[in-house]
């Protein structure tokens, strides 16, 4: 049985890494992104030319709609995910919480919660 994962943030780093070993134990993966098409894109062609099966998908998981377009565009290659790994996280500048916006707060929240 071929089993699918969809990884956030498996472009490049940590979710790259959890790609290639997902691979290697016989899933299929989609590679999300939301910006470096380029990474995703390489991941994806590496394990590809493996003769794996992989996918690279952008979305910003911050929004609701693309989120719900994601999974479309997931069912339609591979069906219903058998794994998640919500690795897709933001933080950009490191400061103390009581000097962030509200904005900024909400920004993070919407990516890494």
């Amino acid at each position: 049985m071929n089993r699918c994962l969809l990884v956030t943030g498996g472009g490049r780093g940590i979710g790259a890494e959890v790609s290639r070993k997902a691979v290697q134990l016989g899933y299929s993966v989609c590679i999300n992104y939301l910006k470096n098409k380029t990474s995703a894109e390489n991941l994806v062609d590496e394990l590809n030319s493996k003769g794996n099966r992989a996918f690279v998908c952008q979305a910003d998981v911050s929004k609701e709609e693309e989120v719900v377009g994601l999974f479309e565009r997931f069912e339609e290659q591979f069906g219903v995910p058998d794994a998640l790994v919500n690795n897709a996280g933001v933080l950009d500048l490191q400061t103390r919480v009581d000097q962030m916006s509200a904005e900024r707060i909400q920004g993070i929240f919407s990516v890494n919660v």
